[in-house]
C-alpha cells in the first residue's frame, strides 16, 4: 500500500540497490507506520465485509486479479527480452535435488496449507457463497492450476530481471520490496510498471487478508449467534490484539525470542506448524468418518466433468499421516 504512492510519486527513483534495501529496513522498524498501515487495512476490510463479500470483494477481484494475471504475462514477455534473461529461466527450471530436504518439503506443505485455507476456515467461508450450480470439483481444479500458472509467471518475470541486472536471487521475503523497485527503476516507463505492479500486488494481498478475516468473523458469528456486523467488529478486536506481537517483533519486542525465534517467526511457526495442520488432520478424519456421505454429496455439487474420488482411507489414514510426518520433520528443522 505504501509503495504504491512512493513509486508513483517518484520517491524511489534514482535510489541504488543498497539505498532501497535500507529504506525497506527502515520501514520494518517504524512502529507508528506499521500500526497505522495495519489499521488502514483493517478499515478497508471492514467496509468490504460489511458491504458483503459478493458485492465488494468479488466485484473488485473480477477486475483486479485477472489484471494481475495479464500484467504478469506482459511483464514476463518483456523481461524475457532482457540481456541474459534466459539464464534466469534456466536457473528457475533446473532442479537441484541436493537441496530437497525436510525444510523444503515443509515449506511446500506450508504453501499448500496457506493456499487451501482449510485450517483457517477461509475455504468454508468463501465456499458458503457458492450456489448449487457451481461445479465444485472443477472450480477446485481451476484454483490449483491457476495458483501454479501465476507462480510460474511471477517467477519468470522476477528471475529473468534479476539475472539480467546481476542481482541476488536469494533475497527472500524482501525480494519484492528491495529488488523489484530497483528493477523497475532500470526499465523504461518504470514508474508505470512499478506503480501497476504494487497496485495489483496490494489487491492480491487485500483479498487474502479479507479471506482470513471473513473466515474468522463468519465462524465466530455462527458459533456464538451474533449478527454479522457484531462478529466483524469483535473479530477485529481479537485479530488486532493477536497481531500486536508481530507488529512489535522488529521494534519494541525485538528481544523477545520464544524458542529462539522472533515473535513474527514464532507466530508463523505456531499457525503453520501447529494449529493449521492439527485442524486439517481433524477435518480430514471427520470428513472420512462421521461426515463421509454428506462430504461426498457436497463435493459432487454441480459436477459436470468429473467427481471427487471416493477413496475413504485417503482421508482417514493417508492425509493425517502425511501431514503429521511432514510437520514433525518441519518442527525438527526449527531446532
Amino acid at each position: 500500500m505504501f509503495y504504491i504512492f512512493k513509486f508513483i510519486s517518484g520517491g524511489l527513483r534514482g535510489m541504488s540497490m543498497d539505498e532501497i534495501a535500507g529504506y525497506y529496513s527502515g520501514l520494518q522498524v517504524d512502529m507508528p507506520y506499521k500500526f497505522i498501515t495495519v489499521l488502514i487495512m483493517y478499515a478497508i476490510s471492514i467496509v468490504i465485509l460489511i458491504g458483503g463479500v459478493q458485492k465488494g470483494l468479488e466485484r473488485a477481484n473480477k477486475i483486479l486479479i485477472p489484471g494481475l494475471f495479464i500484467f504478469l504475462v506482459i511483464l514476463s514477455i518483456r523481461n524475457l527480452m532482457l540481456p541474459d534473461a534466459l539464464e534466469g529461466v534456466k536457473w528457475m527450471w533446473t532442479p537441484d535435488f541436493s537441496k530437497l530436504n525436510g525444510s523444503v518439503i515443509m515449506a511446500a506443505l506450508n504453501q499448500c496449507i496457506f493456499f487451501s485455507g482449510v485450517g483457517m476456515a477461509t475455504l468454508f467461508s468463501f465456499g458458503s457463497y457458492l450456489n448449487n450450480e457451481s461445479d465444485i470439483p472443477f472450480y477446485g481444479l481451476v484454483c490449483m492450476l491457476s495458483n501454479v500458472v501465476v507462480g510460474i509467471l511471477a517467477g519468470t518475470a522476477i528471475f529473468t530481471a534479476l539475472f539480467s541486472y546481476g542481482m541476488d536471487v536469494a533475497a527472500g521475503s524482501g525480494l519484492v520490496f528491495q529488488t523489484m523497485p530497483y528493477v523497475f527503476n532500470e526499465m523504461s516507463g518504470g514508474i508505470i510498471w512499478g506503480g501497476l505492479f504494487f497496485i495489483l500486488l496490494f489487491a492480491a494481498g487485500l483479498s487474502t487478508i479479507i479471506g482470513l478475516y471473513e473466515g474468522a468473523a463468519s465462524v465466530l458469528g455462527e458459533a456464538v449467534g451474533w449478527e454479522r456486523k457484531k462478529s466483524i467488529f469483535i473479530s477485529f478486536i481479537i485479530l488486532f490484539i493477536l497481531g500486536i506481537p508481530t507488529i512489535l517483533s522488529t521494534t519494541a519486542w525485538a528481544n523477545v525470542t520464544p524458542l529462539g525465534m522472533d515473535l513474527f517467526t514464532f507466530m508463523d511457526f505456531v499457525a503453520m506448524l501447529i494449529t493449521c495442520p492439527i485442524a486439517m488432520i481433524l477435518i480430514s478424519i471427520y470428513a472420512g468418518t462421521k461426515f463421509w456421505d454428506r462430504f461426498m454429496e457436497q463435493s459432487a455439487v454441480g459436477a459436470k466433468y468429473f467427481k471427487v474420488p471416493k477413496i475413504k482411507f485417503w482421508y482417514v489414514i493417508c492425509m493425517p499421516i502425511i501431514i503429521a510426518a511432514v510437520v514433525i520433520v518441519g518442527i525438527m528443522g526449527y531446532f
